[in-house]
């Protein structure tokens, strides 16, 4: 693969480390607490068994090694890395037939990510291509949720103990985003160029955020028309620890080009033309770029939202 000029499929890596503090107190007859502290940092370019990008829901059978093209950038933090967990649990014994119970969470957010179409848009891979290095691209919000619970017994005799419980989860009904979109360019190659002195440049086949085949061919290729894995490879491979943030990644896209010789004329002909007339900063509002993902960064998976259950426990 290197005499082609694609690196070395890695081997899979997934490195956890923390340290967790933990605290344990009956503080009265009635009241008992427990609290945790966690810091810990999972890094790797293998998050598991589960490809969770293309949804896949087959374990052990991910794509993440299958081409060269998938494993650039790989590496960083992983989608479960949250740096900090904050746990407190407490009961309170009201009476001796009621108590109370709370618990408390506070958890960092986890590593966003810029990539391709993970279901392989026009390129010929079935799999999310890293544009940024792993996770580098920001993290959803911390999260915090708050649980109540009462419990009654209703009747304790030596052999059975009867309880009605009630339960209210999330009571504060936060429903911030838990996994967002991290598809950064819309799908669609472009290809054919042509040249018009009044339109400028016209292509066979319009595409959307990913770049013009004759780009890919002439850069990654021998310029023969005729687009190769090989190509698409080095091409994803150009990529390679290239840019650290989502606005170099979005100027280098708007600005790169490639001469290509159209009717006998050399011209720099746009190598991502979704971008030609997108503005020049990355708008806060995507859909203001063809070819970006209007949806990137957006939430794809919420919190549950307040939940009240009611129950009967018995005990023998």
């Amino acid at each position: 693969m290197q005499a082609l000029g694609i690196g070395a499929i890695p081997s899979a890596q997934r490195t956890y480390k923390g340290y967790q503090l933990s605290l344990s107190k009956q503080l009265t007859n009635k009241f008992w607490f427990t609290f945790s502290f966690l810091h810990s940092h999972t890094a790797g370019n293998y998050r598991g068994r589960y490809f969770a990008e293309t949804e896949e829901r087959d374990p052990n059978q991910t794509e993440a090694f299958d081409v060269p093209a998938l494993t650039v950038n790989t590496y960083g933090a992983l989608p479960q890395d949250r740096p900090n967990q904050i746990k407190a649990y407490g009961t309170y014994r009201v009476t001796d037939s009621v108590t109370l119970s709370g618990t408390l969470r506070t958890i960092s957010g986890t590593p966003i990510d810029a990539t391709t179409d993970p279901l392989g848009g026009s390129t010929p891979f079935l799999g999310a291509i890293y544009l940024l290095p792993r996770g580098s691209a920001g993290r959803t919000p911390s999260l915090t949720n708050l649980d109540l619970g009462v419990a009654y017994d209703v009747h304790d005799s030596k052999k059975v103990k009867v309880t009605f419980t009630a339960d209210v989860f999330n009571v504060l009904n936060e429903q911030k985003a838990v996994r967002v979109d991290s598809q950064f360019l819309a799908a669609g190659v472009w290809r054919g160029a042509y040249y018009d002195p009044t339109l400028g440049f016209i292509f066979q086949s319009e595409g959307r955020g990913e770049p013009y085949d004759g780009y890919v061919d002439i850069k990654y290729g021998n310029g023969d028309g005729i687009l190769t894995p090989d190509e698409w490879n080095r091409w994803a491979g150009s990529f390679a620890g290239r840019f650290q943030t989502t606005e170099q990644l979005y100027q280098y896209l708007r600005t790169e080009t490639v001469d290509v010789n159209l009717n006998g004329t050399v011209r720099a002909v746009p190598a991502y033309p979704g971008f030609q007339n997108c503005p020049v900063n990355l708008p806060s509002d995507l859909s203001g770029c063809g070819g970006l993902n209007s949806r990137y960064g957006q939430s794809t998976q919420l919190e549950p939202p307040r939940v009240i259950r009611l129950g009967v426990r018995l005990t023998f």
